[in-house]
């Protein structure tokens, strides 16, 4: 269960890039969509090493699959990259336009 769940939430990442993309099409130069875009593209990448950490690590105890906790840890750890991708795009784009 817990590998159908992390690639659930990478599934939200993926499809909200792709609905930002499609948007932009419509609407060029709109900075909100370009910065939403940066946010899931930098969310996709880190969670992609996240995935491989939980699924395959490299030492430590093995993570419980059927455990909902363990879910619920890994649900937040995904808010966590969300905040850190945010984060990240907010501090190059005030760096950029200062």
């Amino acid at each position: 269960m817990l590998d159908v769940h992390v690639h659930q939430l990478l599934l939200y990442a993926i499809f909200g890039e792709g609905l930002v993309s499609f948007l932009e099409v419509f609407h060029r130069g709109n900075i909100i969509l370009e910065l939403l875009r940066c946010i899931l593209t930098l969310l996709q990448g880190s969670w992609f090493w996240e995935i491989g950490f939980v699924l395959y690590p490299p030492s430590g105890p093995e993570w419980d699959m059927k455990d909902h906790n363990t879910m619920m840890f890994i649900t937040m750890c995904y808010s966590w990259h969300l905040a850190f991708a945010m984060l990240v795009v907010g501090v190059l784009y005030c760096t950029v336009n200062w």
